[in-house]
């Protein structure tokens, strides 16, 4: 979903609540039903301010005024339209003003603007933050027009929801930073859109995908489902999303596949031996020996895929290559999560690698299917460096096309393959198998290999 659709960061309106005791309060002008907050009480302090459940909080109406241009323009207001009394409403003398918001929020706020209370840091030390506080001040801050402290606070939640994948991949780092559990997911997902802060969106989702299949018992073998506190919309991009990363899990495996053996590879035979097990699985039953999930999505899977002894069978130049195109398939998804989810996201907001390896188009899963149905694929290097794959196709029935990713492929001219059957891949087009030889659809560049 485009940030557009959701609500904008605008100015909000104070619920003043209604005055004094429906069941026969006291008269006005005389103290209202409240109790002093232990924390947010000054003695010198010259307005009161009523938070729900009668919590009363004395402060210095300049501090308010300076921070907040939403307390500001209350205290403006003639106080009948301000509180909806016809006479102003005092506390301890002073004039008292009522709010809809829950007093731990408000405490924790004023905390910050009234008392200089420090969330982050205990002098110099990083201190982790609660979410629940984080929460409340995001809520507050965002309400009541104050943005040093809502930005201080999203950039500290945005540690934990973080927009770098290297970040995401060490929860014990993250945890620096917030002290919280999945389940507040629910909660940031709500902040994300209230706010106008969409890079918090994308996290927040995965780690509701990583709830979505969890349920707990209740009482009387009641079940609450994790994902209920979320709106039918954001709901259906969390399961469409599931089901987005879960494939690209598998088209992982299948781009890990073609990796081997390495152009660098030292024993080419004994590489391409091992590589074969999980190949042989595929051509067998359809399925890889190790099950994939959405939540290998950004999980290294090449060791899992080929397990001791296999993966200390490979040469050093093999392993090497098996785990950069891990690391660089899971860095492309990354860059490309806040699609998985719907979510339009500005390029600053959502930062890219950029990297050349990283921009490389995804051909591995066209190779693996190549060699899952048992199709020649040979790789190797012209002479400027360029990676090429000579692929010939089976000599055995093929029954099905297979949708390769965009490819063109010219004759190839390798001693190994001078069949109508055998081709490179080059640049891109779209190309299908058709038994029983290779049919080029469309081309722009069918400059034989040199």
């Amino acid at each position: 979903m485009s940030p557009d659709d959701r609500p904008p960061r605008k100015r909000a309106r104070v619920d003043d609540g209604e005055h004094g005791d429906q069941d026969g309060g006291p008269a006005q002008n005389e103290p209202a039903p409240a109790l002093r907050d232990k924390d947010v009480w000054f003695p010198d302090g010259n307005i009161v301010v009523i938070a729900k459940e009668k919590v009363a909080f004395r402060v210095h109406q300049g501090i308010l005024s300076l921070r907040s241009e939403t307390f500001r323009d209350l205290f403006s207001l003639p106080k009948a339209d301000a509180a909806g009394a016809t006479d102003s409403e005092t506390f301890d003398g002073c004039p008292a003003f009522r709010v809809e918001d829950a007093p731990e929020d408000i405490r924790r706020l004023f905390l910050v603007i009234c008392c200089g209370k420090n969330y982050y840091y205990d002098q110099d030390t990083l201190v982790p933050v609660p979410f629940d506080v984080l929460a409340s001040l995001i809520r507050m801050a965002d309400k009541y027009l104050i943005d040093d402290v809502l930005d201080e606070a999203i950039s500290r939640l945005g540690k934990y929801y973080t927009t770098d994948l290297a970040a995401w991949q060490d929860p014990d780092g993250r945890a620096r930073y917030v002290t919280t559990v999945p389940e507040d997911a629910l909660t940031v997902v709500q902040l994300a859109w209230v706010t106008g802060t969409p890079s918090l969106a994308p996290t927040a989702y995965l780690t509701c995908v990583a709830l979505s299949t969890r349920c707990w018992g209740q009482p009387e073998s009641v079940f609450r489902y994790p994902l209920a506190g979320l709106s039918s919309q954001d709901m259906a991009f969390v399961l469409e999303g599931k089901g987005r990363l879960t494939q690209a899990a598998a088209t992982r495996a299948l781009t890990l596949l073609s990796a081997l053996p390495s152009l660098r590879c030292t024993t080419r035979d004994a590489c391409t031996a091992v590589r074969e097990e999980p190949l042989a699985a595929l051509r067998e039953d359809g399925r890889l020996p190790v099950a994939l999930s959405d939540e290998d999505a950004f999980r290294p899977i090449a060791e899992r895929m080929w397990p001791e002894p296999h993966w200390g069978a490979f040469c050093e130049s093999c392993r090497q290559a098996l785990s950069r195109t891990d690391a660089r398939e899971m860095q492309s998804l990354w860059d490309d999560l806040p699609s998985q989810f719907r979510i339009g996201i500005d390029r600053n907001s959502w930062p890219r690698d950029d990297s050349e390896s990283a921009g490389q188009s995804n051909l591995g899963p066209s190779l693996a299917l190549a060699l899952v149905t048992q199709c020649t694929v040979t790789p190797f290097q012209s002479s400027d460096s360029t990676l090429f794959y000579g692929i010939r196709a089976s000599p055995h029935p093929v029954e099905h096309d297979l949708a390769l990713a965009p490819a063109l492929v010219v004759p190839a001219h390798d001693s190994e393959a001078q069949s109508d059957n055998a081709f490179v891949v080059r640049r891109p087009c779209d190309l299908r198998v058709m038994e029983p030889r290779w049919v080029l659809q469309s081309h722009q560049d069918s400059t034989p290999l040199k």
